[in-house]
This record gives C-alpha cells, structure tokens and sequence, in this order.
C-alpha cells in the first residue's frame, strides 16, 4: 500500500484497490451500502476490462462487509464523462440521482 492509500484510509476511511495500471477508491458508508468513489485506469490500458475488474473487486469487498449496495458517481463536468457514464451503465449500476454537477448511480449487489 503506498503512502497516499495510507493516508486516505487513517483520514478518512477510505480504502484503495491497486493494480499495476489502476485503482480503485471505497468507503463503506452504512450498513448496506459501499461507495465507489473512483475508478482510475492509465490511458494506454483502458477499454481492456479492468476497470470492471476493479469494480468487481469493490463488489467482492461490500459484499464480504454484508453491504447489499454499491454507491458510485459520476461529476459530469469532468473530462472523460462519455466514457464514465457508459461504463458505470455498462457495469449494471441505474441512475438514481443528481446533485448539483454530479450524477449518483446505485447497484443492487
């Protein structure tokens, strides 16, 4: 675990899934519920499956935590956010509502 997953678990309960070309942030924020804060994957690897497989693996760690719902988002003014958006739908999450600038995303797990 690098230094900076360090500290964004002490500080804030946030835990981080690695791999050599990505990673994943998470939080458990209730009983049943764990958000998926980010999905990051380097440029030159994407459209490969791992970022599902990142999802996955977060799925795998709220279900071991008996959460029966994973929490994610997506800031539509951010670059990139085609892509976001097609690959939360894409992984099974629905729309469930919008704040300001974001767009929140619920799956049942």
């Amino acid at each position: 675990m690098n230094l900076f997953a360090k500290y964004l678990e002490e500080r804030e309960g946030v835990k981080v899934i690695s791999s050599d070309v990505g990673f994943a942030t998470y939080k458990q924020v209730d009983n049943e519920t764990v958000y998926l804060i980010n999905i990051f994957v380097e440029k030159e690897h994407r459209r490969k499956g791992i970022a599902s497989q990142l999802s996955l693996q977060v799925q795998i760690e709220a279900e071991r935590l008996g959460c029966t719902k994973l929490l994610g988002s997506v800031d539509i003014t951010t670059n990139g956010v085609t892509n976001s958006l097609k690959a939360v739908l894409g992984d099974g999450f629905e729309f469930s509502h919008g704040i300001g600038n974001v767009l929140y995303f619920i799956k049942n797990i």
